[in-house]
């Protein structure tokens, strides 16, 4: 029997494991304090076994003669059952660095667990403001592009140091190593084909696929820039013909809005998109639209909180509609926009809100859409 200290796994955590095999192999109980890939237990066994490793294979029989300690572990993480995601890791002895792509959704995405009790209690308890910071953050926070936590201290990996100075050498380091791990190739880079994408986001029975991917084929029968599909797994009409922007779907939480000389990601907590925008102009735009006007449509509503006024300017199809000025307000609040139908006509094919402050100002949009 042998003790291993700890291996590196896709969580991180510094696991002490123990290894049970032949005597031929493993004569008497010791202990090695070494980083081990999941990878090289599968060679381990093979060899045990007698069974040839491929050349293609990654991972090393512990056991070998000619065995190499590793300085560093990579992992990744794509799709999970429908659930699309893109994460790259390193983990060295002491820290972890992770590389997420996709920061238009949050952490707890939309997955086969959401009939499971405890994500609904989770979901119940973040709309009742009863969660702890950390765990709304973990949960339903917004995703960063990139994280680093030093495993030694912080073995739950609670404490993010991506932006403190102090690490910045050892972030520089992990960076590179990713880069050179990566640039031996990454098939979880391209986009899967749709006949795959079907296959396990709208037949399996773990549940609907509801991220930006699924998106580019299914039909839109109002125009509204949310699929059928997408709009029913989301309790909404996928024939209303109605504009309506709620922010609140984890795996696709800007609704295919995006930002203009906004530096930082908009996708916030589950729920709203959040930004900072500095002196000068930023905007968001919704394109991709085939949404015909009906004659109900009364007025553009934008709930909002905002530490600083702020004026916009929301233009239609590159027409403006209004100015409006979005005042100070630590609590939401609504502003509607009556619609002119002068502007608010035909088919509407996009959206944009431009913003103006005289200082920097956060704001934070629970929705965007058409009241009738």
């Amino acid at each position: 029997m042998i003790r291993f200290k700890q291996m590196c796994t896709e969580g991180g955590l510094h696991v002490p494991f123990i290894i049970k095999g032949p005597k031929k192999y493993i004569s008497k109980s010791m202990r090695r304090n070494e980083m081990v890939n999941m990878l090289d237990l599968t060679a381990t066994t093979l060899a045990w076994a007698g069974i040839p490793q491929p050349a293609w294979y990654e991972g090393q029989n512990l056991f070998s003669p000619d065995y190499q300690k590793q300085n560093f572990i990579a992992s990744s993480k794509d799709r999970l059952d429908h659930t699309i995601d893109r994460v790259r890791t390193i983990r060295t002895e002491r820290y972890r660095y992770v590389k997420n792509f996709f920061t238009d959704r949050i952490f707890l995405q939309p997955q086969y667990r959401d009939s499971k009790d405890y994500v609904k209690n989770l979901h119940a308890m973040y709309q009742n403001d009863e969660l702890s910071d950390i765990h709304k953050n973990i949960y339903f926070g917004e995703r960063p592009a990139e994280e680093f936590y030093d495993i030694i201290e912080d073995p739950a990996m609670i404490n993010n140091l991506i932006n403190q100075p102090k690490f910045s050498k050892e972030i520089k380091h992990h960076r590179r190593l990713l880069d050179q791990w990566l640039s031996k190739g990454d098939t979880g880079s391209i986009n899967e084909p749709i006949a795959e994408l079907i296959d396990n986001g709208e037949k399996k029975k773990w549940g609907t696929g509801v991220n930006p991917a699924y998106e580019l084929y299914r039909q839109d029968s109002d125009g509204d820039g949310l699929s059928d599909i997408w709009e029913k797994a989301n309790q909404r009409d996928p024939h209303d013909g109605l504009l309506n922007f709620e922010f609140d779907c984890g795996g696709h939480q800007t609704e295919g809005w995006d930002s203009q000389n906004i530096s930082n990601n908009i996708t916030g907590y589950l729920g709203y998109l959040d930004f900072q925008i500095e002196k000068g102009q930023s905007s968001l735009l919704r394109k991709g639209l085939n949404c015909s006007v009906h004659s109900q449509d009364k007025s553009l509503s934008i709930r909002y909180k905002s530490n600083q006024p702020v004026d916009a300017d929301i233009f239609v199809n590159d027409k403006k509609l209004a100015s409006i000025t979005l005042n100070k307000a630590n609590q939401f609040k609504e502003i509607a926009t009556q619609l002119s139908s002068n502007i608010w006509k035909g088919t509407i094919h996009d959206i944009q809100i431009k913003f103006k402050a005289e200082q920097s100002s956060f704001i934070e949009i629970d929705h965007i859409k058409t009241i009738r």
